[in-house]
């Protein structure tokens, strides 16, 4: 006979959040669909959040508004460099908090809100080409009591 008791499994919704004043992301586990404020972790900046599960009526009037900020942004862009974070993050490679390493290719753009992202290449079994928030990929982490940063450069390729 199988012990059932051991079989069991819990479903976790993940919900991420970037803050707009400081740009760094941090995820709250099983949050309430229904709270739309929350404050940043890493500031302390107050903002309200909105489920993507709104319907889609109000989903394409927040595109739209999406579109024009991106619109502007990208007009700002032509004028502008990538940010200063972006342009002292070196091409190389990289070590995860977790140990796995990583080739650092660049730093790209999203075409739509200009977010920046952080395109690197697995260094281990499929080498798999991933991105990530330049905010995210930037940030430190805690773990084992200790703050370290989620990906560590290493050096040249």
């Amino acid at each position: 006979m199988t012990d059932k008791s051991s079989n069991n499994r819990s479903i976790e919704k993940l919900h991420h959040f970037s803050c707009a004043s400081c740009k760094k992301w941090w995820t709250v586990a099983d949050a309430p669909e229904d709270k739309s404020e929350w404050f940043c972790p890493w500031c302390g900046n107050v903002q309200q959040y909105r489920s993507n599960r709104e319907p889609a009526c109000r989903q394409a009037g927040n595109a739209n508004r999406v579109q024009n900020n991106a619109n502007m942004n990208r007009d700002k862009a032509d004028k502008k460099t990538l940010s200063a974070e972006a342009r002292s993050l070196k091409p190389g490679i990289y070590e995860h908090f977790k140990g796995n390493r990583y080739e650092v290719i660049g730093v790209a753009r999203h075409s739509e809100t200009l977010e920046e992202f952080v395109a690197y290449r697995a260094l281990y079994g499929d080498r798999g080409l991933w991105i990530r928030p330049l905010a995210m990929f930037l940030e430190m982490i805690e773990r084992d009591d200790k703050v370290m940063p989620r990906f560590r450069y290493v050096g040249e390729k």
